[in-house]
């Protein structure tokens, strides 16, 4: 019998055929309008959107600019085009030039209605034909007509303007305010970042007619006139001569000049003028060009050598000439404690650790006819050079603590911002920082004595180039329209 070889079994699969690559008029409407959906942006710009002087990243003022992916895939067909709908929601608009401008005073009003956000930025030119403060006028009307049009504008920006006039002497009043302080009723948060000294000073009166005004940011009249003998820094605020207060401010941006702004007097009228202020930011640059931040108010805090408790004294730049922020820390704690509802502060103060260093240091040499004995004593080092984690260590110890200080004085307070010099030079025209963040957290369960903790974020880099700003530097042009120029040589 022969034996019959059976040959194993074979399985044979069907190679599933490839799918044919999905071309774009199979797709189905619903995946088309979910698409136009996830390219909707999400959350609307908070209010206020503006930052502090020093901080200057791109900002998309424009609403087109936050819909650009939207607008592109509704162009792409009619069928796409059917499928998504217009945008229909708010309108925040940036005004470039006077061809927008003129379209703008011509809108419709249920146009207008939705406009919430308006940034101005664009400067006007002149013809012989025509003289220069009739241009200047007509265009300031044009604008205080179109603000009184705009119902729902919640944020306004001034960063370069089309009336730019100040007369023979570069101090003259501009042009009149609306009569009525209710004129722009919606407005809560107004920013004034033009360059030129004149607008900075006469264009933040606007907000006198802003009666629920919340968000200021702002340069103050010193740092216009650099002269503290004839402006008050707050003179914004407390307006005795035309009796307008505006107690509706719960935040301030202010680009300062010089540290009177931190003396006594100046503090008690912005307590008077905005007494329910929660947020307040410093910012001090230098008035020339490259116009770079230089923090002038500084902390240096002292570790005792036997208990190792930490001693804070005020000082000034060690360039400027005054001493009024001199002192210690508790004092100036007490000074500004009368503000009752202030929650978080960055006055610019730098805090500085003059014990500890993390770089050798070269001793000083001895000097003639000296002692002996002396000169040992005067070639030691009188600074501890530590490794970058011990001095860090130190550092946030020394910030807990003069945290403490201030919240155990001013009650109200949730966040404090402190300031380290990178370079510690004086003599560098462009000056580089860090910023830390001294979060204060309060213990619930024990009412009577809380116990706070202080929490340390940080540090932010905060470099030269990001933090540069000549908002308010520069000199006006008189007969002239200033804005965007260079200050005189």
């Amino acid at each position: 019998m022969s034996e019959i070889t059976q040959k194993p079994k074979r399985t044979v699969r069907f190679q599933t055929p490839e799918r044919p690559p999905s071309l774009f008029h199979t797709l189905t409407d619903e995946f088309l309008i979910q698409v136009g959906k996830l390219l909707l942006p999400g959350d609307p710009l908070p209010i206020p959107s503006f930052r502090p002087h020093f901080e200057n990243p791109k900002h998309p003022f424009e609403n087109r600019l936050r819909y650009n992916d939207y607008l592109a895939f509704r162009e792409t067909c009619h069928r796409v085009s059917y499928l998504s709908k217009p945008v229909k929601g708010n309108l925040e608009i940036e005004i470039k030039n006077k061809e927008s401008f003129a379209r703008w005073l011509k809108a419709p009003q249920d146009v207008l209605s939705r406009v919430t956000r308006l940034r101005l930025n664009f400067t006007l030119e002149t013809t012989a034909n025509c003289p220069l403060q009739q241009v200047h006028e007509t265009a300031w009307a044009a604008f205080i007509s179109l603000l009184e049009r705009l119902p729902n504008l919640l944020e306004l920006y001034l960063a370069a303007t089309p009336f730019c006039w100040h007369g023979k002497h570069g101090q003259t009043l501009m042009f009149e305010l609306p009569d009525s302080t209710e004129s722009f009723p919606s407005i809560i948060s107004f920013a004034n970042e033009t360059k030129c000294r004149g607008c900075a000073e006469h264009l933040t009166t606007l907000f006198y007619c802003m009666p629920k005004l919340k968000h200021v940011k702002c340069t103050s009249q010193d740092s216009v006139s650099q002269d503290d003998l004839m402006e008050d820094p707050y003179d914004i605020f407390c307006n005795l001569d035309n009796r307008r207060f505006v107690e509706s401010i719960e935040t301030l941006y202010l680009k300062y000049w010089d540290l009177s702004t931190f003396d006594s007097m100046q503090v008690q009228e912005l307590n008077r003028g905005a007494p329910n202020l929660k947020k307040l930011v410093y910012s001090s640059h230098k008035i020339e060009q490259p116009y770079t931040l230089r923090q002038r108010a500084r902390v240096e805090a002292l570790s005792h050598p036997t208990n190792g408790q930490w001693i804070f004294l005020t000082t000034g730049d060690p360039d400027e000439d005054r001493t009024i922020f001199h002192g210690q820390l508790p004092d100036f704690a007490d000074l500004w404690s009368p503000l009752r509802n202030m929650e978080e502060i960055d006055l610019g103060i730098i805090l500085n650790i003059p014990q500890y260093t993390t770089k050798p240091q070269i001793p000083s040499g001895p000097t003639r006819n000296a002692q002996p004995d002396q000169i040992s004593a005067e070639s030691s080092f009188r600074v501890n050079v530590v490794g970058h984690e011990i001095y860090r260590a130190k550092y946030e110890q020394a910030m807990i603590a003069a945290t403490k200080y201030l919240k155990t004085r001013w009650g109200t307070l949730k966040k404090v911002f402190w300031w380290e010099d990178r370079d510690k030079r004086t003599d560098s025209p462009t000056r580089d920082y860090l910023r830390w963040s001294a979060n204060i957290v309060e213990q619930e369960e024990a009412s009577e004595n809380p116990i706070v903790q202080i929490l340390i974020e940080g540090p932010e880099r905060m470099d030269h180039s990001f933090t540069w700003s000549d908002d308010g530097s520069v000199y006006p042009e008189v007969e002239d329209p200033v804005d965007q120029r260079s200050p005189r040589s």
